[in-house]
């Protein structure tokens, strides 16, 4: 089984253009900033929402505007979760999940409910009403009413988006579990690499409506391709054309690297390899830019420290270096990193 997508969408003034493939058993993950077009794709998938281009779901068309296909909503095989759930507040839990088999002609529609229920380990809120579940439960319900339905696409939009802090992730563990029993193709949408990271077996970014990469989740943490990406990562990214041993960015900058390719390339840099100077650094360190710190953020262990220079970095340094070099928003210093310390590739 597999899915193949290449459509155009739009919401309002707002159109999103995306391909990519998956296929069963996979879960990719539609990786994106808010306003990115991620919940706009997945409807457009659904038939939600009107859209151009192809959408195959096991060889067969769903949206094929060139031969005039658009399957309706309600018989395409795909199971959605939506990110508020949208669960009925007049039915139980049980007619919940029954409500999508019966509407489709299933007998036995409560029969079926009652095995998803058992199945994802809710049995017994089969009497309960929405208003009376945790965020972790109708959760649970909402993925239980998506697949009894039996479908062979599931889409989830942000489904740990409602949650608090504390129950998002024991609820990420359980869905991880309980997206293994369905054997069909899954899409996930979410903003959170974590969810990525744990949920996911590829990815597909997606910034101002347009897909910028697409991979496998090790291979698109190893070498991003956007700015969206790499923050989430916490590295710095650059971007440039690479001769001679030199990266030459934006804004006349240069910056050496061991590479000696030559075209577009991409160099990033872990914070942590950044030194940090109160006056300008005398050694072997080859790249040494100067530049004002333009915001502090520390944690328990580590501050990451934002530096506006030629070359835009984000340093990481202790709690304790940071009171050493009395570090404050505004004050000017120096940073270095080694050439061996930057990863390059083609762009």
């Amino acid at each position: 089984m597999s899915l193949e997508v290449a459509i155009r969408a739009s919401a309002g003034a707002f159109a999103v253009d995306a391909t990519f493939a998956a296929v069963a058993g996979q879960t990719v993950a539609i990786l994106g900033p808010n306003g990115a077009g991620k919940t706009t794709l997945i409807r457009a998938i659904a038939g939600l929402v009107p859209a151009s281009g192809r959408v195959v779901l096991d060889g067969v068309a769903l949206e094929d505007s060139d031969r005039g296909i658009s399957v309706p909503t309600e018989r395409r095989p795909v199971g959605v979760v939506f990110q508020q759930y949208l669960l009925f507040p007049h039915l139980t839990v049980l007619d919940n999940v029954a409500y999508g088999p019966r509407a489709r002609g299933a007998g036995h529609a409560q029969v079926i409910a009652q095995g998803w229920l058992e199945r994802l380990g809710i049995a017994h809120l089969a009497t309960a009403r929405p208003a009376t579940l945790s965020g972790g439960e109708a959760q649970r319900v909402a993925l239980a009413r998506a697949l009894a339905i039996e479908p062979r696409l599931l889409l989830l939009d942000e489904p740990l988006a409602a949650l608090d802090v504390a129950t998002r992730s024991l609820v990420r563990r359980e869905l991880r579990s309980q997206l293994a029993v369905f054997g069909g193709v899954r899409v996930l949408v979410t903003h959170d690499p974590v969810d990525a990271l744990t949920l996911a077996d590829s990815v597909v970014v997606l910034e101002r409506g347009t897909v910028v990469q697409q991979g496998a989740v090790a291979e698109v943490a190893q070498r991003p391709r956007s700015d969206f990406v790499a923050d989430l990562l916490g590295i710095n990214l650059l971007r440039g054309r690479a001769h001679d041993g030199v990266l030459d960015v934006a804004g006349g900058s240069a910056i050496a690297i061991t590479a000696h390719d030559t075209g577009e390339m991409f160099a990033t840099i872990r914070p942590s390899a950044i030194a940090l100077y109160r006056e300008r650094p005398e050694g072997s360190p080859r790249n040494v830019f100067r530049g004002a710190v333009s915001a502090i953020e520390c944690g328990a262990e580590r501050c990451r420290v934002r530096l506006r220079a030629a070359v835009p970095l984000v340093a990481e340094v202790t709690p304790a270096a940071v009171a050493a070099l009395g570090l404050v928003e505004g004050v000017e210093l120096w940073a270095s990193f080694k050439a061996t310390e930057i990863d390059t590739y083609l762009v």
